[in-house]
């Protein structure tokens, strides 16, 4: 049971997996200048083992959304694939827009953000 493992501090494998997924998102956010709360889409893959919670994944991918904007409202969509690369049980592409000017942006040295996306040091 779910609530039970939750209570006893145990992740479900799906839970694990997700916190990296969007981890490691939130970093490639960062170096391209942008962040998780800039998503104007999310789309979430679930194998077929996790269908009976999409709607509980959905949810959580909207939380760490909303981390860093409260006010992140994202196209969200779910699909269930037969199979995901590594045996994996959820994939989180995400399309972000450009994030405001903050202490936690890097900045190019030139001070010309508009780069189209490109981190710096990269052709």
């Amino acid at each position: 049971d779910a609530a039970e493992a939750a209570v006893q501090g145990q992740l479900r494998p799906w839970e694990a997996e997700l916190w990296m997924t969007m981890r490691s998102a939130a970093s490639v956010a960062r170096e391209m200048r942008s962040s998780l709360g800039t998503a104007c889409l999310a789309q979430v893959y679930l194998a077929e083992d996790v269908v009976d919670e999409a709607d509980e994944i959905a949810d959580r991918t909207l939380q760490y959304i909303r981390r860093d904007n409260k006010a992140a409202d994202p196209l969200l969509t779910c699909a269930i694939v037969p199979k995901l690369p590594k045996g994996g049980l959820v994939e989180v592409s995400l399309l972000c827009g450009p994030a405001a000017a903050s202490a936690t942006a890097p900045r190019a040295a030139d001070g010309d953000d508009d780069d189209g996306g490109v981190v710096d040091g990269a052709a």
